[in-house]
């Protein structure tokens, strides 16, 4: 089956839907976390995020769309692993959402999508696997997206896997059109991001102090 990207996927189920069965809930015990902020004055290790891809299998559903003046016509949101990593636009969003919390909480941090470098070397390697992305939003009308991401992290040098786990995250709105359904699941990428910060031994990693085994 041909795969497509979580954008098409949107704007495609927007744009043509038909009756379907109860929307799929997100997880009711999603709570925002606070991330653990950076020593100040005190840099921490850079940590440059690879990629971020899915891990979902073929013909996975994950909520709805709906459209129309009273949300009445339905789609279930499906798509065949959705190939994030094939959509470049995609890869950019999630880049600057990463960049932002990390920046946010006093981290340097770095992503390969937007090729955005400074001359500090990379201590750490960051990648991203999607494990669930579901979305509930009626065009021109409330949304919420839920994202379950795993994270891997790795030693830029020696590349041993120095931490490997699991967060979520969820974004609300009160009032999302077309692609801003898309923007919701990025944003509820950088609530994951927090997450993961929101972690003692992520934070212990990104410390200057912290020695890296071998």
């Amino acid at each position: 089956m041909r795969r497509v990207s979580l954008i098409l996927v949107v704007l495609v189920s927007l744009a043509a839907c038909s009756q379907v069965s109860t929307p799929r809930p997100v997880p009711p015990e999603t709570v925002s976390k606070a991330p653990i902020a950076a020593k100040p004055g005190v840099p921490s290790k850079v940590a440059r995020l690879l990629r971020v891809q899915e891990n979902m299998p073929a013909g996975y559903k994950g909520g709805h769309l709906a459209s129309g003046s009273s949300c009445t016509a339905v789609a279930e949101f499906e798509g065949d692993g959705f190939a994030i990593g094939q959509a470049p636009q995609a890869q950019s969003q999630f880049a600057r959402e990463y960049l932002k919390r990390m920046e946010a909480a006093g981290y340097r941090a770095q992503a390969l999508a937007l090729q955005v470098f400074d001359t500090a070397d990379v201590d750490l390697v960051v990648e991203a696997l999607l494990d669930k992305v579901i979305i509930n939003a009626c065009n021109k009308g409330p949304g919420e997206a839920y994202v379950l991401v795993s994270w891997e992290i790795k030693d830029a040098r020696s590349t041993a896997l120095v931490y490997q786990g699991q967060s979520e995250g969820l974004m609300r709105a009160d009032y999302v059109e077309g692609m801003e359904v898309f923007g919701l699941v990025v944003q509820s990428f950088g609530e994951a991001t927090n997450a993961l910060l929101a972690e003692p031994e992520v934070a212990g990693l990104l410390s200057p102090e912290r020695q890296i085994q071998q």
